[in-house]
């Protein structure tokens, strides 16, 4: 019997690598609902809604009103988006600021249809010496006052009716060794960013292999902290293949398995790529490394967490508002991700937990102050 989540992945695929779908496809109202819930919650909309309108499947007159809506709408958010990204490109270009946008409308742009990807918010990486000059430019030029780092690794401020986060480091590696690696090669980074054009400005953006190093890492640490959604799934595997078929993007190989080992995390690359080639069709070439028996041990467990939980962890939970209740929740997800995935990546997951939870101690009870 096929599931919703069957048909899920087979319009991901569809839309992914632009294979239509088997034709004669009729959808009921109650499956068209049950596939874009699952498709919201794993932050997909954009891709299945585009299989939709663009082959033979056949929806009812209110669903199709419904599809058009929501497809008009993820159309517009990019259309915002890219919008807003330029005009933060041109202030920082002009001011000969260092700086990379991550993720987001940088990776839109390798989709087949980059306007189907649904966008979030604006992730921007800073020359921390070049703070104060960022500081005094979002105020002057944008009126945006941008407040200190903190502990943490980036700031928040509204941007243009989104939120920017301005990052000072990209992520927490919880291991010393590897944290003071992580931090080396992403300093030196600055000086191989790559240039491309969003809204018709050119926008700096991390070289092709610290690039797909930083999407891997950032959503396999959502997903042992709370939870990830296929489209982070999805934006990895357009990285790689962009890579592949553009020599101009091509990632080096043996300089990304060298950082993952220095990181403690080349199983865990593996493992949660076997996602990309098994779930999502990725060709395994692309994947550049070679996936065994080990790794696919853990595509059934992994594939079930990002169904359950969703994008970033906010389905399917009971509690919602940030607390102790909240960090209780997340803190038992954590441990039982952890002992699930330990072999993967045992030296990282033992300075994990404990990094983990004197964070969220710091957080609660800087919340119970104001």
């Amino acid at each position: 019997m096929i599931t919703t989540k069957d048909i899920l992945c087979q319009f991901i695929k569809s839309e992914l690598w632009q294979k239509k779908p088997k034709p004669g496809l009729f959808l009921t109202s109650e499956q068209y609902r049950s596939l874009m819930n699952l498709a919201a919650e794993q932050t997909v909309s954009g891709l299945v809604g585009s299989v939709l309108m663009s082959n033979d499947v056949k929806l009812g007159k209110y669903d199709v009103a419904d599809l058009y809506t929501t497809m008009n709408d993820i159309k517009q958010k990019n259309d915002d988006m890219n919008s807003w990204v330029a005009e933060l490109a041109k202030a920082m270009n002009d001011a000969k600021i260092d700086y990379a946008i991550v993720k987001g409308q940088t990776i839109a742009q390798y989709y087949p249809n980059p306007e189907t990807r649904i966008s979030g918010d604006i992730d921007m990486y800073l020359n921390t010496e070049h703070f104060a000059i960022f500081k005094e430019v979002m105020m002057s030029r944008f009126g945006v006052d941008v407040p200190e780092f903190g502990q943490g690794k980036h700031v928040a401020v509204e941007f243009r009716g989104t939120e920017l986060e301005v990052h000072c480091r990209l992520t927490d590696i919880y291991r010393s060794k590897g944290a003071r690696y992580w931090e080396a090669i992403y300093r030196e980074g600055f000086s191989s960013c790559e240039k491309t054009v969003i809204g018709g400005e050119e926008v700096s953006m991390l070289n092709p292999t610290l690039n797909v190093l930083y999407v891997f890492v950032h959503l396999f640490y959502h997903l042992l902290i709370l939870g990830v959604s296929l489209r982070q799934f999805s934006d990895w595997a357009m990285v790689l293949h962009h890579s592949f078929v553009d020599e101009s993007s091509k990632i080096d190989k043996d300089l990304l398995r060298h950082h993952l080992e220095k990181l403690n995390l080349y199983d865990a690359y593996c493992a949660f790529g076997t996602i990309l080639v098994d779930v999502l069709g990725l060709n395994e070439e692309e994947f550049l490394f070679e996936l065994t028996d080990f790794h696919r041990r853990y595509t059934k467990l992994i594939f079930e967490d990002i169904i359950a939980r969703g994008n970033f962890g906010m389905y399917n939970r009971k509690s919602h508002v940030a607390g102790w209740r909240h960090s209780l929740e997340t803190g038992k997800a954590t441990i039982a991700h952890l002992w699930r995935y330990y072999r993967l990546a045992p030296k990282e997951m033992r300075a994990f937990l404990p990094k983990q939870i004197k964070e969220s101690i710091r957080l609660n009870v800087n919340r119970m102050k104001r």
